[in-house]
C-alpha cells in the first residue's frame, strides 16, 4: 500500500515498490513553474529516522543524467525498490529531497526542494 497526502506524508508498507513523480518548482505556490533538470543537476533523496541528519539517511537515492526517468511532464520518477524499505521497522521515519545544480563557474548550489516530511512504514 502507498499512499501520500495533500501535505506530503508518505505511507508505504514495508517492502513495496513505488514511482513517484517528483515536481520542481521553481516558481511560487501561486505561480507554479516546472523546474526542467539539466544534465549537469543532481536530485538526492534522503529517508532519515527521527533527529536524524541528512548526510546520515538510511535511505539514500541519487538521481544524475545517467540514471534518471523523466516522465511524460517533465518531472522526475522517484524510485523506492523493495531493497530499500523490507528491513526498516515500522513506525515514522522522514524524507528530504535536495537539488545541485551547477553555475556557469562551475560552482554548485543545493538547496532543499522538499523539506524534511513524515513518511510513514507500515506493517
Amino acid at each position: 500500500m502507498f499512499n501520500i497526502s495533500v501535505d506530503g506524508i508518505i505511507s508505504l508498507t514495508r517492502g513495496d515498490c513505488v514511482s513517484i513523480p517528483l515536481f520542481i518548482n521553481k516558481g511560487t505556490e501561486i505561480r507554479p513553474m516546472r523546474y526542467e533538470l539539466t544534465d549537469n543537476d543532481v536530485v538526492y533523496v534522503g529517508i532519515c529516522q527521527p533527529n536524524e541528519k541528512f548526510e546520515n539517511a538510511i535511505v539514500r537515492k541519487t538521481y544524475t543524467k545517467d540514471n534518471r526517468v523523466i516522465n511524460s511532464h517533465g518531472d522526475l520518477v522517484v524510485f523506492l525498490d523493495t531493497k530499500d524499505t523490507e528491513y526498516l521497522e515500522d513506525g515514522l521515519y522522514y524524507y528530504i529531497v535536495k537539488l545541485a545544480t551547477t553555475n556557469e563557474d562551475s560552482s554548485v548550489d543545493v538547496q532543499t526542494i522538499i523539506q524534511k516530511t513524515k513518511f510513514y512504514i507500515e506493517d
